[in-house]
């Protein structure tokens, strides 16, 4: 990122190769969320501690947990684990560690029919997403990162193997609402600061994954 002041809260990095390299393709994803994804829809409902919007309206997605994953896919958890881990590490100049509790430590999401994912906050020290599908700049699924300062809101377009590293436990964000007939695919993610506690939010798991 070209704005200074955004360098200590987010990165961007071309997995491609890295992925590659691991049998991790866009192709295979899909395939594993079309037939394991369960569909959450909380509309109407309380929202999450960690949602900022008034109702749970703007979550409506298909999720497989990190304990689903292992089952279906562990290379995808061990990539996780290890590899990717070790490759943002390096880009951030900084030990970091996977989440011991493997259900909420990553996930694999879909949005469709028009969706989008409400405005949050984050509870891990960092953040990884890990794109699986493009979209156009400013045709919608744009993760969008409010500023507290005057400057324009920092927008993320998707690309395939794009990917965000961010902390954002207390930087607002969410994805825009999809255009009609697009699937918005990606691999969420959560690492923690070396010796940082790792405790989620009581009932969060359960909003999330059912």
């Amino acid at each position: 990122m070209e704005d200074e002041a955004l360098r200590p809260r987010l990165w961007l990095l071309d997995a491609k190769d890295l992925c590659f390299e691991n049998g991790i393709t866009d192709r295979r994803l899909a395939e594993i969320s079309q037939n394991h994804a369960r569909y959450i829809d909380r509309t109407g409902e309380d929202p999450s501690s960690t949602t900022l919007e008034a109702t749970g309206d703007g979550l409506s997605y298909h999720v497989i947990d990190g304990n689903r994953l292992a089952a279906f896919a562990p290379d995808v958890v061990e990539f996780y684990k290890t590899t990717l881990r070790q490759a943002i590490g390096r880009t951030m100049a900084m030990n970091i560690r996977a989440q011991a509790e493997l259900r909420g430590a990553l996930s694999l999401n879909r949005l469709d029919n028009a969706s989008r994912y409400e405005q949050h906050v984050d509870e891990s020290t960092f953040t990884a997403i890990l794109y699986l599908s493009s979209f156009e700049i400013d045709s919608g699924g744009e993760l969008v990162f409010d500023r507290t300062d005057s400057a324009p809101a920092v927008r993320i377009t998707p690309m395939p193997y794009c990917l965000l590293v961010c902390a954002a436990t207390d930087w607002p964000h969410k994805v825009t609402r999809l255009p009609v007939g697009k699937e918005r695919l990606c691999l969420v993610m959560n690492y923690w600061a070396e010796g940082a506690s790792q405790a989620r939010p009581e009932g969060l798991d359960e909003y999330l994954y059912g």
